[in-house]
């Protein structure tokens, strides 16, 4: 089943939500002037923290057996934005 087919079939789906302000304000990392978020790879608490967040949303998920939408941090390496979403793009 890709996205759109679950997202058809579901009443409600998961997202993480304000993933950077949590980075930020729990785990006090700071972000790079240019690849943003992209950055916190190359540290081990930039790994972990992301780890930790997506691991109680995912739990959230399981209890409430909701599908989890997740998206890496990786995803605006540049001040361009977010790229567009076609349902082509979606993995099954």
């Amino acid at each position: 089943m890709d996205l759109t087919e679950c997202f058809a079939a579901r009443e409600s789906l998961l997202m993480e939500g304000a993933l950077g302000e949590r980075l930020k304000r729990e785990y006090h990392l700071e972000f790079d002037g240019d690849v943003v978020m992209a950055g916190l790879v190359y540290r081990e608490e930039g790994r972990r923290a992301p780890e930790a967040l997506w691991g109680e949303y995912a739990a959230i998920a399981g209890e409430f057996s909701l599908p989890l939408l997740a998206t890496p941090p990786t995803r605006r390496g540049n001040r361009v934005g977010p790229l567009p979403v076609f349902p082509g793009n979606c993995a099954g």
